[in-house]
């Protein structure tokens, strides 16, 4: 079992790898490579979050329906594949409680959406934090390649805030990579709003986190050898009292 746990996640990580070299190089291709050894990070994410209303002018004018996934709809599948995570890891995160979101094309999942609730890892960045009641996190998202460019991941953006909405989740953030500008254009669309960036360095042992206010351009430094402040998601949240 551990033998094939190896495997999947060695192969999620050439994959991941492979499509990064596809996509930006050989040289960026090289520092992931340094990046996985632990020693050396330096990652960017920007934080957008969003409060949904309590009670909203019913919306059921969508185009496309989602389906969520629980372990025995998993469990047989020999070629699973989210983007993300191997096979256990993913039924691992179901038993932890959080949610996986499809879009179906009859029999294939085409669309992967991931929600956090209570705590939130981020390994991106090498943090985890708890969250208070009623906040989600919208993780991971992954449109499978054969039907990507068919706009399914915008489509599916309300209708996944209508069903965090429903099972009383009200303050929602998400993170987004500075670079993938399609990303960002889809969640402001959708009512995100952009409240911090986060600029991690890790060398070693030592972690560093330059937090900046996307409005005020104030910064908040957070840095040590183990773990970080707990609130340093919703450092510069405009949400509520923070």
């Amino acid at each position: 079992m551990k033998a094939i746990k190896m495997y999947q996640t060695i192969r999620t990580k050439y994959r991941n790898l492979y499509e990064y070299y596809q996509k930006y190089g050989l040289r960026k291709a090289i520092v992931l490579i340094i990046e996985y050894t632990g020693l050396f990070k330096k990652r960017v994410l920007v934080f957008f979050e969003q409060e949904l209303q309590v009670h909203p002018t019913p919306n059921n004018d969508h185009d496309i329906e989602l389906v969520r996934l629980e372990k025995k709809d998993i469990e047989p599948i020999d070629q699973y594949c989210d983007g993300w995570f191997p096979k256990e890891e993913a039924l691992r995160r179901l038993e932890q409680g959080r949610v996986l979101l499809v879009v179906k094309d009859r029999e294939t999942n085409t669309f992967y959406q991931w929600l956090e609730f209570s705590k939130v890892d981020i390994p991106y960045l090498d943090l985890s934090f708890s969250i208070p009641e009623h906040t989600a996190c919208m993780a991971y998202i992954y449109t499978v390649p054969e039907y990507r460019g068919r706009g399914i991941a915008s489509r599916a953006k309300l209708p996944v805030l209508q069903y965090l909405r429903e099972h009383g989740y009200y303050r929602i953030f998400l993170m987004i990579k500075p670079d993938n500008a399609p990303s960002q254009r889809v969640n402001k669309k959708a009512g995100f709003k952009e409240y911090q960036t986060v600029f991690y360095l890790k060398l070693c042992f030592l972690k560093y986190y330059s937090v900046r206010d996307c409005e005020t351009n104030r910064k908040k430094i957070f840095w040590g050898t183990t773990a970080v402040d707990q609130e340093l998601w919703k450092t510069f949240s405009k949400i509520g009292h923070n």
